[in-house]
Formats: C-alpha cells, structure tokens, sequence
C-alpha cells in the first residue's frame, strides 16, 4: 500500500526511533525497582525486541526458519516478536494517560501509535492464515497504517525531543 520504499523506510525508522526511548523508560524502571543483573538484563531485553521492533522480528523469524522449525513458525515467532512495539506503546500511552505523567497528547500519540504497529502485523497474518478473509486483513491493515504514519512520526519526534533535552524518559515520568 505505501509502495517497498515507504516499507524500507519504516522498516529502518522504527529501531532509530523507539531504541532510545524504550531502553531509557526499561532501564529508569529498573533502577527504580531496586536495580540488579536481573532486572537490568530484562530491560536490555523488553529494550531489544521492543525498541528495534521489525529487525529483531525478522531476525528471530529468519532464524527459527533457518533452524527448520517450519515456514508456519518462522511467521509466528516473526509476528509475535513484531507485537512487542506496538505492546511497549500501547501500554506506555495508556499508562500515562490513566496515570497523567507527560503531557496527555504525548501519551494519546503513543497509544495511538502503538494500535496501528499492531493492527498493521495483526491485519497481515490475517490474510495469510485465512485467504478468505484477506479483505478484512488488508482493510485491519490500511486502517493501521492510516493511524500508524502520523501518530508514530509525532510520537518519535516528541519523546526524541523530551529525551534529547534531559526532561525524563518518555511517557514513564
């Protein structure tokens, strides 16, 4: 629908854009929960998936396939692991928006944000697992990426900012 380049795009943007605020929110909780190698090393890991989104997917999917797991598994843990972004915002934005830390547009662009990643690889695995019902996936699909574009191009830019200028990790504080 937006053409390979828009694709590649987003593909490329999205661990540029939410590595950094996710590590910064994953890592400030920690340390407020008490810190330790444990807790550290879940929040490199919620900071990994979550924060590089499409690539840690691929990868894992690419892997899973490569270990002869099977297409079927492959797409899966690729789809499973593609939920984690859209999860971490999700929950980030309606947690701050229930919780009133930042500013309420900044938490509605993230749980905006966080609806369309997951509907756009919701809407897809729709469409492969059910090929009759592929209209309702690409439509799951189109409406995602309708809301995805703006809201996650404004959330990137608004909590890349907060972070750049030292206010506090992005929708935590």
């Amino acid at each position: 629908m937006i053409g390979e380049d828009g694709a590649e795009f987003f593909f490329l943007l999205s661990p540029c854009g939410m590595l950094p605020a996710v590590a910064a929110s994953c890592f400030h909780r920690a340390r407020q929960r008490g810190g330790g190698a444990r807790r550290h090393l879940l929040a490199a890991l919620v900071a990994l998936f979550a924060g590089t989104g499409p690539v840690a997917a691929g990868a894992l999917g690419v892997g899973v396939g490569a270990a002869g797991a099977g297409d079927r598994l492959a797409v899966a843990v690729a789809l499973v692991a593609g939920l984690a972004p859209g999860g971490w915002l999700l929950h980030h934005g309606v947690g701050a928006l229930l919780r009133g830390r930042g500013p309420t547009p900044l938490g509605a662009l993230g749980a905006a944000a966080g609806t369309g990643l997951l509907g756009l690889p919701v809407g897809l695995y729709l469409g492969m697992v059910a090929p009759a019902l592929g209209w309702l996936g690409a439509l799951v699909s189109a409406l995602a990426l309708l809301v995805l574009v703006p809201s996650f191009a404004g959330w990137a830019v608004w909590a890349g900012v907060r972070l750049l200028a030292g206010r506090s990790a992005p929708l935590t504080r």
